[in-house]
C-alpha cells in the first residue's frame, strides 16, 4: 500500500513541477471573482497520456479518477471525486498529500521544515489559536425565526435596487430634458422681469395661449400637463370630445379635496361618491375591486385622503390611456404646430428689420 502511495504522490510531484512540464497551474476569472490555482480535467488526462504513455484516453481516465478517489486532486465544484475529460476544474490536494506523509511515520518521509509549519497551521487546534471565539450554541430553528426570514426577505424584495450608473444616467437625461427651462442654464425669453422690468414674460404665463416651449414641456410627463393650469383645460376639452372626461374630473375633484376647510370635507367626501362611485352615478369611473373595496370603507370615516386609493388607480389609468392619446391627437399636434408657425414668422420680420 505505501508503495502505491509512494507511486501516486510521485505522479503528482512531477504534475506540479514546472520545471519538467507538470500540468499548467493557472488562476481563471470567474463572474464576479477569480479563482486561483486551478487545473483541467483535460490537461490532467492530455498529461497522463504523454508522461506514463498510455494510449488509451478511458485508461487515463480511469488512472485520474483512482488518484482523485485517494483525495490527491478534487474537483472545486462538484462533490464527486471522478477525473473528466473537459474543462472541469480541479486543484491538488495537498492538506491531504502532507497528512499521509505524516502518519507514515519514517523518518526518510519527514516533512520539511516550510512544509511543517504550513501543515502546522492548519492542523492548529483552536484553543491554541491566539484569538478566543466563543461557540455559538447550536439550537433548532423555530416557527418564529421562519416568520422573521419570510418578513426580512419581502422587506427586500420591495427595496429598490439601483445601481450608481442608472442613477447617474437618469440625472443626466433629467437634466438634458429640462436644460432649456432652468433659467440658471438657458436666458429667458423674454428677459427676467425682475432684471428688464419687461412683464411680456407674466403676461405670456397668464395667457391662456400657451407657448411652443410651454406645450412642448406637456409632453415629458402628465404631470407636467397636470401642474400647468392650461394644459390641464386642453387635456379636459380633449377628453370631453372623446366623452372620457370623467377620469380626469375625478383626479381634479379629489385634489381639490385636500385643499378644502375641514368643515366642508364631509359634504365634498359624499358629493364626490355620488359622482364618480355610488350605483348608477351620473360621472361612473372604472375602479378594481380592491381599490372600491378600500374607498368603501374610507368613506365611512370621510376625510381629505378618503379617495387616496382610487385616485392613485385613475392616475395610473390616465397615465397608460388618455395620456397617450392625448399627446397622438390632433389637438396637441395643432398646438405645436401652431406655435412653431408664429415663432418662424418672428425670425422672418426679425430678419427683414434688421436688413
Amino acid at each position: 500500500m505505501c508503495g502505491k502511495m509512494k507511486t501516486i504522490e510521485d505522479i503528482i510531484t512531477r504534475m506540479q513541477d514546472d520545471k519538467t512540464g507538470g500540468v499548467p497551474i493557472r488562476t481563471v476569472k470567474s463572474f464576479l471573482s477569480k479563482i486561483p490555482s486551478v487545473v483541467t480535467g483535460a490537461d490532467i488526462v492530455q498529461w497522463l497520456m504523454k508522461n506514463l504513455s498510455i494510449e488509451d484516453p478511458g485508461e487515463a481516465i480511469h488512472l485520474g479518477s483512482l488518484i482523485a478517489a485517494q483525495g490527491y486532486v478534487f474537483p472545486i465544484s462538484d462533490h464527486v471525486l471522478t477525473l473528466k475529460d473537459d474543462g472541469t476544474f480541479y486543484r491538488f490536494q495537498v492538506a491531504i498529500y502532507l497528512c499521509k506523509r505524516t502518519m507514515q511515520n519514517k523518518a526518510r518521509l519527514e516533512l520539511a521544515d516550510y512544509e511543517a509549519s504550513v501543515y502546522g497551521v492548519t492542523e492548529e487546534s483552536q484553543p491554541q489559536s491566539p484569538v478566543h471565539v466563543p461557540s455559538q450554541p447550536v439550537r433548532k430553528t423555530t416557527k418564529e425565526d421562519f416568520r422573521k426570514q419570510i418578513t426580512f426577505l419581502n422587506v427586500q424584495i420591495e427595496r429598490h435596487c439601483l445601481k450608481m450608473s442608472k442613477v447617474a444616467e437618469s440625472l443626466i437625461a433629467y437634466t438634458e430634458q429640462y436644460v432649456e427651462y432652468d433659467p440658471f442654464i438657458t436666458p429667458a425669453e423674454p428677459s427676467n422681469p425682475w432684471i428688464s422690468d419687461d412683464a411680456a414674460l407674466w403676461d405670456i404665463e397668464m395667457s391662456k395661449e400657451p407657448s411652443q416651449q410651454r406645450v412642448k414641456r406637456w409632453g415629458f410627463s402628465m404631470d407636467e400637463v397636470l401642474k400647468d393650469p392650461v394644459g390641464r383645460d386642453q387635456f379636459l376639452r380633449f377628453l370631453e370630445s372623446e366623452f372620457s372626461s370623467e377620469n380626469l374630473r375625478f383626479w381634479l375633484a379629489v385634489q381639490d379635496l385636500k385643499k378644502q376647510p375641514l368643515q366642508d370635507v364631509t359634504t365634498r367626501v359624499e358629493e364626490i361618491w355620488q359622482e364618480f362611485l355610488a350605483p348608477g352615478a351620473q360621472s361612473a369611473i372604472n375602479l378594481d375591486s380592491h381599490s372600491y373595496e378600500k374607498t368603501s370603507q374610507n368613506v365611512k370615516d370621510p376625510g381629505r385622503y378618503t379617495y387616496e386609493d382610487a385616485q392613485e388607480h385613475i392616475y395610473k389609468l390616465m397615465k397608460s390611456d388618455s395620456y397617450a392619446r392625448f399627446l397622438r391627437s390632433n389637438a396637441y399636434q395643432d398646438l405645436l404646430l401652431v406655435k412653431k408657425k408664429v415663432s418662424v414668422g418672428k425670425d422672418v420680420l426679425a430678419s427683414l428689420s434688421t436688413s
